[in-house]
Formats: structure tokens, C-alpha cells, sequence
């Protein structure tokens, strides 16, 4: 199916108020081995998806549910339940992005879940004990490749939402962005455009001013 608009949504840091997977990672890991991973991240002595694979791959899968209680109590951005309301009234089908884990992104959304056109995480596979990341669309530093997802849809134009470095790609790949945070400083830097935003009432406005 073509579509003529279609939103492309990141999750950690966009629909949550908190970058949630460092967040999850800081109660099972040590805060010296963390500082050690983000330095190294710092120096691109190794890249995301090593780090994030080095960190989960030795860890006792009993911790996930040390990770899900955390979870369950970050709070999602404001007029997040309206904001895909709104796209379903205007007939833009959203698709969830996130390179966070299936039990943390599907426990968070729950209550939205029919809302969206399709969601994407990185799956999790315990049967060894350990956690085990599984991605179909790992690659170039990232456990999801963003812009590649993308690629599954046929559209006319493409609306991203997001807030990190991870972003990027999706932004780039997007012909209307919607960036905060470290998203919105890379775009910037880089002269490029995008509608800033706050919370899910700001793209909300946006919206109705451009589709209504």
C-alpha cells in the first residue's frame, strides 16, 4: 500500500521523558562500567551495538525484571495519546522505530499498541539465561538502521520524530522533521531544517496547521 504521509516515531528519549535503556542499564550495571562503555563510545573506540551487545549478552536474564519495574515508572511525554489521535484523524499512519528492547518498548506502549501502523525493536532471546540481543536490521554501528526500515514503506512523504544521534539517518532519509535534544544540535551543525519541540502538543500544532 502507498501512503501519501507516513510519521516515522522514535521511542527512547522521544516517547519517554527519559533516556530509558541507559536509564534501565545504570540499575543492573555497575556505574564504573558504564562510565568505561560511554568513554569508549566517546573515543568510537567501539561503536553502540558493541557496546550494547558487551553489556546485555553477559547479563542474567532474572534482571529484566529489575529493568521492566524501572520502565513502569517513567512517565511519557505530554499529549502522547492525543498526538497519534490526531494522526489517525488525518489518516498518517505512525511506525514505532526503537532500537530498545521488545519486553521495555511493548510494556510502555501498551495501552497505544492499535494505534500504530507497525513497531520495531530489538527482540530478546533468554532461553540461554542470558540476554541475548536479536536484531533483523543490525548493522552500521546500530542494533535498528532506522533508514532501512524505512525503506519496507511506499510513500509520498515521511515524518520524522525523534531526539538522539540515532535519529539521524531517519531524519535524513524524511522530508518533514520533528527534533529535539541532541537530534535538534546535530541538525543545526549541520544547517539543516527541522520543527523544534518540547513536548507531543507542539507537534500536534504543526500538524493541524499543515494537514488539516
Amino acid at each position: 500500500m502507498k501512503y501519501k504521509n507516513i510519521i516515522f516515531l522514535d521511542f527512547d528519549g522521544t516517547v519517554t521523558c527519559e533516556e530509558t535503556l541507559s536509564g534501565a542499564m545504570l540499575r543492573v550495571i555497575p556505574a564504573s562500567v558504564m562510565a568505561d562503555y560511554s568513554e569508549k563510545l566517546r573515543k568510537k573506540e567501539i561503536s553502540l551495538t558493541e557496546t550494547l551487545h558487551m553489556a546485555f549478552d553477559t547479563m542474567d536474564s532474572e534482571k529484566l525484571g529489575i529493568m521492566l519495574d524501572y520502565y513502569s515508572k517513567v512517565p511519557l511525554r505530554a499529549h502522547f495519546g492525543e498526538f497519534l489521535d490526531l494522526a489517525r484523524e488525518l489518516g498518517i499512519p505512525v511506525v514505532l522505530l526503537s532500537g530498545g528492547l521488545e519486553p521495555f518498548v511493548e510494556a510502555t506502549i501498551k495501552p497505544y499498541r492499535d494505534k500504530f501502523l507497525d513497531v520495531y525493536y530489538v527482540k530478546v532471546d533468554t532461553s540461554g539465561g542470558k540476554i541475548k540481543l536479536i536484531s533483523d536490521h543490525e548493522g552500521d554501528g546500530y542494533l535498528l538502521m532506522k533508514d532501512e526500515v524505512m525503506k519496507n514503506y511506499d510513500y509520498e512523504h515521511a515524518i520524522a520524530v525523534g531526539d538522539g544521534i540515532t535519529d539521524i539517518a531517519m531524519a535524513h532519509a524524511s522530508d518533514l522533521v520533528f527534533a529535539r535534544d541532541h537530534l535538534a544540535k546535530a541538525l543545526t551543525e549541520a544547517g539543516e531544517d527541522f520543527v523544534p519541540w518540547e513536548d507531543f502538543g507542539d507537534i500536534i500544532a504543526e500538524l493541524k496547521k499543515r494537514f488539516e
